[in-house]
């Protein structure tokens, strides 16, 4: 499976731009043929905590631009978008495929409180794993990377095969990020990207962009300064074989994790 992350500055609570953004792209995210496209964290307004400001149709056309790339790729899609329910908003991951007109959704968990996300946005209480072409893919939100509990593959043959971090993570802490990525993919023998965006944001926060999908050994690919683009093929086999050469799932300890009984 092809995975293409796309590390893009976004244009503060502007959805029609960074849409715009995308379509600029789409002829080069064509030319690679991906089966999976990964954009960042709220990708069409940038990390905003001015959700009410964003118009409700400006919301609807987002969603509507992801399933019309990825019908237009035959390929899914993944990336987070400010998503407006009767009780509040949500800060939601979208996976689109190709052949459907509705989204597999994941609400982000765990809320950034040191940039007040929980007050205006309401938290995910469930993981969720989809199949894509042969693979276990785990959808998570930037803050989430911090907490393994959260992404732990809890079974000797894995939950998951690949994870996918989409985030708006500042350049002052990218090392942490990266290292961060990395740890999930070892800890958990399995593939992790994690797509960031670029740029500076409305609140002066920069963004490096770096994005990176790291394999189960420590492997890795890493986007250059130059590129938008991030992209790798996996083979499902080859990580198969490798969980049965060399079997730590096995080994990890039994645990029980509740993740509804936290607000």
């Amino acid at each position: 499976m092809k995975v293409v992350g796309v590390a893009l500055d976004l244009a503060w609570e502007d959805v029609p731009a960074n849409i715009a953004a995308i379509n600029a792209v789409l002829p080069d995210i064509l030319n690679r043929q991906p089966d999976l496209v990964v954009l960042p964290e709220m990708w069409s307004t940038g990390f905003t905590m001015n959700p009410a400001v964003i118009p409700t149709d400006h919301l609807m056309a987002a969603e509507e631009a992801m399933r019309r790339w990825s019908a237009k790729t035959n390929a899914a899609w993944y990336g987070s978008l400010v998503h407006k329910t009767d009780n509040g908003f949500k800060n939601r991951g979208h996976f689109m495929r190709p052949e459907s007109a509705i989204a597999e959704v994941y609400d982000k968990r765990h809320l950034f409180t040191y940039g007040a996300e929980p007050d205006q946005y309401l938290p995910g209480s469930q993981q969720v794993i989809v199949q894509w072409r042969g693979w276990r893919i785990l959808l998570q939100i930037c803050y989430d990377l911090r907490f393994p509990v959260f992404s732990r593959n809890r079974h000797a043959e894995g939950a998951w095969d690949l994870a996918l971090y989409v985030a708006n993570w500042p350049a002052v802490r990218s090392d942490a990020w990266a290292t961060l990525l990395k740890a999930r993919a070892i800890e958990n023998c399995g593939w992790v990207c994690g797509v960031n965006r670029q740029g500076t944001d409305g609140n002066n926060l920069d963004y490096d962009g770096h994005c990176g999908i790291y394999g189960p050994v420590g492997e890795s690919t890493v986007r250059g300064n130059e590129d938008a683009f991030v992209e790798r093929t996996l083979d499902i086999h080859a990580l198969q074989r490798y969980r049965a050469k060399f079997p730590a799932l096995h080994d990890a300890d039994d645990f029980t994790a509740d993740w509804t009984g936290r607000s």
